[in-house]
């Protein structure tokens, strides 16, 4: 009963004559049937696979259109017949998930960015890396926990394990944020360009200069579940 609402929805938005080639689209239920709650995880699974592999593969058990669906040669729209390559040089694919119980889900899944040199990177942003400010978040239950946070992150700078690796400041920003537990109740926010102003700045902070301040989480808003159908 859905399908011909979910194609005539996918056709408004990426159909039309104005696409340079056709677009692909299928069902995963064709291979393993509906499994109801988790048949947006299978398919999920599935376009990562082809986007890994590089290939879109045939629609299973496919032998004519749902006769309710208004398909046209105009949509630019086909059902995968056979193995195609894709060939494009970024993969992206959308995943349409309707419901039975009347809850509509979609998502975009796309290849992995491809990252630029570093010298391409600088000459199109116009700043060379000492111009750049990477910001740093650190997390405490209090201003004690800050403290020794601080401290033993200056020993960690010191450290042979820095100097030997040559670690830039791009890494540590990036370490930093993505181990910091930002649910605590104190934060240590700030900005630098190099390892040394990250080491002064953290020493400011166990002097007790105000210039570096920690500051309080806001208060945790209330968990809301909303359930559909």
């Amino acid at each position: 009963m859905g399908d011909p609402a979910e194609y005539d929805s996918i056709r408004q938005v990426f159909g039309g004559l104005n696409r340079p080639n056709p677009l692909q689209f299928g069902s995963v239920k064709g291979l393993v049937g509906h499994t109801e709650a988790s048949s947006g995880i299978v398919s999920l699974i599935k376009v990562l696979l082809m986007i890994q592999e590089g290939y879109i593969p045939p629609q299973a058990n496919f032998g004519k259109i749902n006769p309710s669906i208004n398909a046209s040669t105009s949509d630019k729209m086909e059902i995968t017949t056979s193995l195609i390559p894709w060939n494009d040089e970024f993969r992206a694919a959308l995943i349409n998930n309707y419901g039975a119980s009347g809850s509509n889900a979609s998502m975009v899944v796309t290849q992995i960015p491809q990252l630029k040199p570093r010298a391409s990177l600088e000459v199109s942003t116009g700043l060379s890396s000492g111009d750049i400010k990477y910001p740093f978040w650190f997390s405490g239950f209090d201003d004690r926990g800050l403290l020794s946070y601080a401290t033993r992150f200056r020993h960690f700078l010191r450290s042979k394990a820095v100097s030997s690796n040559n670690i830039s400041i791009a890494n540590l920003s990036f370490n930093v944020s993505r181990q910091s537990n930002r649910s605590l109740d104190r934060a240590l926010i700030f900005s630098c360009r190099s390892v040394d102003e990250l080491d002064q700045k953290l020493a400011a902070f166990e002097n007790g200069d105000k210039a570096v301040p920690s500051i309080a989480q806001p208060p945790h808003r209330p968990v809301i579940l909303c359930f559909g159908g």
